[in-house]
């Protein structure tokens, strides 16, 4: 008996009665109805149909989407054609100055 009861508490439909998760239910319905509308009625299929998927995905109850920031990559670029011996990753600041070699 414990068992299906654990089963039963690992379920999805446990989770929506959990703090706050009746919310998830509401954004489920909605994201429903606009797939009913892209998918059905084809109204605006490429714009309701990726909405509604992304929805789905998100508001699922103990699911994780979202993943831990990364390093802010894009303000660094691999220096192409250095010299041997240089480091390989510039900054931008240090990216509009030349070398001295050059001035």
């Amino acid at each position: 008996m414990d068992a299906i009861i654990r089963f039963l508490q690992d379920t999805g439909f446990y989770l929506f009665s959990q703090d706050g998760n009746w919310r998830c239910l509401i954004m489920l319905g909605i994201a429903c109805v606009l797939l009913y509308l892209g998918i059905v009625k084809k109204f605006e299929p490429l714009l309701l149909v990726p909405i509604a998927f992304g929805m789905l995905i998100t508001n699922l109850p103990g699911a994780k989407p979202t993943a831990p920031p990364s390093p802010p990559r894009s303000l660094w670029w691999p220096r192409c054609g250095a010299p041997s011996g240089t480091p390989g990753w510039i900054s931008p600041s240090s990216a509009t100055r030349l070398p001295t070699s050059a001035r």
